[in-house]
């Protein structure tokens, strides 16, 4: 049986969210109810920049952590504004991103960089709209290469880059940015026509343990939610990690605890019977 949790950590897309990639009233009321009537931390971990996730925050008038970028930025609280609360900022360098942007540019793939809450995207395609309408967040449009250059000058770390485009494609800018000299990043492929580049050495599991480490609290104290391979060592790490019903089977196998679907509020459910 899963203990009482001292903090609750939830990916987003596919786990928190339903499928109008909105938090149910229902999810809302049971993150509300662990909050302030518990004082448990809720914390959403994701792959977005802050602005993706402010809003939820905002609107469930909460001011606990968030993990954005897959764990390459760690913020205490939306609370004043998140620039006064970065708690981790990992990057890859803008030469590093310029040599990547130019391979995929090359392959004629798309191609996003982000910095903070600062999102370029070289051309506003079916990729950057797709991305637009997930996220309710807005790219600006110009050329990915002359923004990096300008940015090495400035000394200017990248969160994460963003390739997308035809599987194939992807596969050969993956080949090729494996092989680049000092090489910075860490490749995952969230689908097969998305790319995803953080920095080497930073994971999910690594943005929970260092709110962990800020709340002093251990890692037996935490429960996960999940749905997606990047996930996976966030729920293996944590005293008792959820993989959703609609998580790949490779996920699953992870976890001897699965949660609902998020088309069924599965989060919620999970801790309506834990606060209860």
């Amino acid at each position: 049986m899963t203990k009482f949790p001292k903090a609750v950590f939830s990916d987003v897309d596919g786990t928190l969210l339903n499928k109008e990639r909105e938090l149910s009233a229902f999810t809302s009321e049971q993150i509300k109810n662990l909050v302030c009537s518990h004082s448990i931390p809720f914390v959403m971990v994701t792959a977005r920049m802050p602005i993706g996730v402010e809003r939820f925050y905002k609107s469930l008038s909460i001011n606990t952590p968030v993990v954005c970028y897959n764990g390459a930025l760690v913020i205490g609280s939306f609370n004043g504004g998140w620039e006064s609360n970065v708690w981790e900022s990992h990057t890859v360098s803008g030469q590093y991103a310029y040599n990547v942007a130019s391979i995929a540019l090359s392959l004629n793939l798309h191609c996003s960089i982000y910095s903070g809450n600062t999102w370029i995207a070289n051309a506003h395609d079916e990729w950057t709209v797709r991305e637009e309408n997930n996220t309710q967040c807005k790219a600006t449009i110009t050329s990915v290469l002359n923004t990096l250059s300008s940015w090495i000058n400035l000394d200017k770390g990248i969160h994460k880059i963003m390739i997308m485009g035809e599987p194939s494609a992807i596969d050969l800018a993956t080949e090729k940015i494996n092989q680049l000299p000092n090489n910075e990043g860490m490749p995952y492929r969230s689908k097969s026509s998305y790319l995803e580049i953080t920095p080497k050495r930073v994971s999910k599991a690594d943005g929970v343990k260092a709110v962990l480490s800020k709340l002093g609290l251990s890692l037996n104290d935490a429960i996960a939610f999940g749905d997606n391979y990047n996930d996976i060592e966030m729920l293996k790490t944590v005293g008792t990690g959820y993989a959703m019903a609609n998580a790949p089977d490779a996920v699953k196998q992870h976890t001897a605890h699965l949660a609902p679907a998020n088309t069924n509020d599965g989060v919620a459910h999970v801790l309506s019977k834990l606060i209860q």
